[in-house]
């Protein structure tokens, strides 16, 4: 809900300005990003509740999840500056969605519990 709410807001702050202050906008919006962690001093909830996952302590619940990786989602916000084609358009990003029990255990296969 949250993005929805976001990306409204968007639209219409541009089709609020007067005509000659107008700038293109392209919308972008990422399914739940994952990757590496910049701030180091601490973590956000969605990766906390993954992590919770890969290390055992909670079970992982048996729902499918969309993920994109946050270097793809960085590669689509310079792609909608790039492209001019992009402008005035909206994008969903994502990379895969997966059972999480699968997720884990691939992870797990591929580096170790």
């Amino acid at each position: 809900m949250s993005k929805t709410l976001q990306e409204r807001a968007a639209w219409d702050y541009v089709k609020s300005l007067p005509e000659s202050e107008r700038f293109e906008l392209v919308a972008l919006n990422p399914s739940l990003l994952i990757g590496p962690n910049l701030n180091k001093d601490s973590e956000n909830v969605a990766w906390l509740a993954v992590k919770q996952f890969f290390t055992g302590k909670t079970p992982p619940l048996n729902c499918k999840f969309s993920w994109v990786d946050v270097k793809d989602a960085a590669r689509a916000h310079l792609l909608a500056v790039k492209v001019p084609e992009a402008a005035g358009k909206r994008f969903l990003l994502n990379g895969w969605t997966v059972w999480i029990p699968e997720m884990v255990e691939m992870y797990n296969k591929e580096f170790g519990p």
